[in-house]
């Protein structure tokens, strides 16, 4: 795929439907320290529904400013779903993105700026405020902290500045509703994986707040009791993949699930959301 942010010829590996009929098309994106050539267990799933499927590089492994949600990212995911649509026979109208970690921390970039109309986004223990998860990481994960350093500065010292502008959460969310956004969070992520959940639910806050839907917003107990997990949340009636769910929240267009588990993807159950999303309107 030719970037069209910079000429250069961006990796990535691509499936197209056999089916006559235009088939949805999952942009399924690698994590944090993966490229494209990382196992994507959504892969062979998507393969047997028979429909469009790619996994993108955008600039590989957040190692480099080049990566990690820089300025050609965003855009290397556009040319992707651009490749898909000029190569596969894909319904334009049912675009999924989905992504876990470092993969669900560029969902939420997509979600933000993509130029596409995204049917959905779907994130996984995502990463929104890299500024913080520098500070969350320096003791318990110090490669991830590593990593923000090379990506933000020379490698010595935490340029703020930088990491923040690499942070969804202070990217401007457009004026008209996007696609939906559906945030999944592992409740143990943060105490046996590497991202406190805590981004996901100020991510979720904020959407909630900009377009009005106060409501429904997380409060900072809620928040307090899941982030240290005594006492547990009471347990839901419903489970996602066979996990018990205990705390959710969907404000229509947005919707934050916190599950039994730890920094991982469900990806049994991400297939049957895809299809949930792809034919019905819920």
């Amino acid at each position: 795929m030719k970037s069209t942010s910079d000429g250069t010829l961006q990796a990535g590996y691509f499936f197209g439907s056999t089916s006559s009929i235009a088939q949805p098309l999952v942009v399924s994106l690698h994590t944090w320290s993966g490229d494209y050539q990382q196992y994507d267990p959504l892969a062979e799933i998507v393969a047997y529904k028979n429909w469009n499927y790619i996994h993108p590089d955008f600039r590989g492994a957040n190692l480099s400013q080049e990566s990690c949600l820089g300025e050609k990212v965003v855009s290397d995911i556009d040319d992707a779903i651009r490749f898909a649509f000029n190569n596969g026979n894909v319904d334009e109208e049912n675009v999924i993105v989905i992504g876990q970690s470092g993969g669900g921390y560029v969902a939420l970039g997509a979600y933000l700026r993509s130029s596409f109309t995204l049917k959905a986004v779907v994130a996984w223990n995502p990463i929104s405020d890299l500024d913080s998860w520098y500070w969350e990481s320096l003791v318990r994960n110090p490669v991830y902290s590593k990593n923000i350093l090379q990506c933000t500065s020379k490698g010595v010292l935490l340029n703020s500045d930088v990491a923040k502008w690499r942070s969804p959460i202070t990217w401007e969310v457009p004026s008209e509703r996007r696609g939906k956004l559906e945030i999944y969070a592992g409740i143990n992520d943060g105490h046996v994986g590497p991202v406190p959940i805590s981004h996901s639910m100020t991510f979720y806050n904020k959407i909630v707040d900009h377009y009005g839907y106060k409501k429904k917003r997380i409060s900072d107990e809620r928040m307090n009791r899941l982030l240290v997990r005594t006492p547990l949340e009471k347990v839901f009636a419903k489970s996602i993949g066979g996990r018990k769910v205990y705390f959710e929240e969907d404000a229509g267009m947005i919707s934050i699930v916190i599950f039994e588990g730890d920094h991982e993807m469900l990806s049994d159950y991400s297939v049957e959301r895809i299809y949930t999303l792809v034919t019905n309107s819920s």
